[in-house]
């Protein structure tokens, strides 16, 4: 599924006027860096620290990991990992398999690429369905449009779930710092769970406020139904914001806040499209029929504070 990291990893460079996305199809199929010239020269709004980059396979810190075919982690009977499909038990890994599979180019031009993972005997043994997955990364004006398509190519219905994992710079400069950041979350629902194994959570109503970056967010902070789909990691010394959308919040209801630690120079806004070990909450997968698809969008953009 995955080979440790080597600096000779195929890096796709997508480039427009002030911007520009590199994406490693053999790095999970992730953009590992996008940055965008807002006059003062390219800012990196991903991290994609070469440190960050060796610790591939194993620890997965930078660029934009995609999750499938689950989000966080699945737990049954108390056994970690393990899920079952009609009786049957299947060990799936935290976030999927998808973060460390080598993906297939499709297609590339100067500012779009896309990439494919298809189902395969090792896919078969921990997912028992057959699947394509297409992703598109497209340049957009200075945007980064990131689109990813599932469609069930098996004859039974697919559960499944997908997330995106940005990892942002918070700072955006070196003129700022990470308790200088702080994210502007629209009116939504912060969700705690009620139980370890997430069968039932709380849902309460929280108006739009401010998140600041270096509060400790390692035990992950979850909202639902955010307001016009969208969260700004903002940076007021450096002057800039990232605006972090997505399409069809239907499907992508969730989103996961998340740092490893207050010191820490980087923030994940991740929206999945359930919540944690949604194995028991099966209502909350993602559910294909055979020969059906489903597309969901993640936009990011760098924008001068006005």
């Amino acid at each position: 599924m995955s080979a440790p990291y080597s600096p000779e990893a195929t890096r796709l460079i997508l480039r427009a006027p002030g911007v520009e996305a590199w994406v490693c199809p053999e790095l999970g199929g992730m953009v590992v860096k996008y940055a965008v010239d807002l006059g003062n020269g390219l800012v990196d709004v991903l991290d994609c620290r070469e440190e960050k980059l060796r610790g591939w396979p194993d620890r997965i810190h930078f660029g934009n990991p995609i999750l499938f075919p689950i989000v966080s982690w699945v737990r049954t009977n108390g056994e970690d990992n393990v899920y079952k499909v009609n009786g049957s038990p299947f060990v799936l890994p935290q976030h999927g398999f998808a973060r460390k599979s080598v993906w297939t180019v499709e297609n590339v031009s100067d500012t779009e690429v896309t990439l494919s993972l298809g189902h395969s005997d090792a896919t078969l043994k921990t997912f028992p369905f057959k699947f394509k997955f297409t992703l598109c990364y497209r340049l957009k004006n200075q945007a980064l449009e990131i689109s990813a398509m599932v469609h069930n190519l098996s004859d039974a219905t697919m559960p499944f779930a997908i997330g995106f994992h940005p990892y942002f710079n918070a700072p955006l400069s070196s003129a700022s710092s990470k308790g200088a950041c702080y994210l502007d979350v629209p009116e939504c629902e912060r969700i705690s769970p009620l139980d370890s194994d997430w069968m039932n959570y709380s849902a309460i109503k929280q108006p739009q406020g401010r998140l600041a970056a270096d509060t400790d967010l390692s035990g992950t902070f979850f909202y639902k139904n955010v307001e016009g789909a969208l969260i700004r990691l903002v940076d007021e010394p450096s002057g800039y914001a990232v605006n972090v959308s997505w399409s069809n919040p239907h499907l992508l209801s969730w989103v996961a806040v998340w740092s490893r630690a207050t010191d820490e120079k980087q923030v994940c806004i991740e929206p999945w499209t359930t919540g944690p070990n949604p194995v028991v909450r099966p209502d909350e997968m993602c559910h294909l029929l055979a020969d059906e698809s489903a597309t969901c969008t993640l936009l990011l953009s760098l924008n001068r504070m006005t």
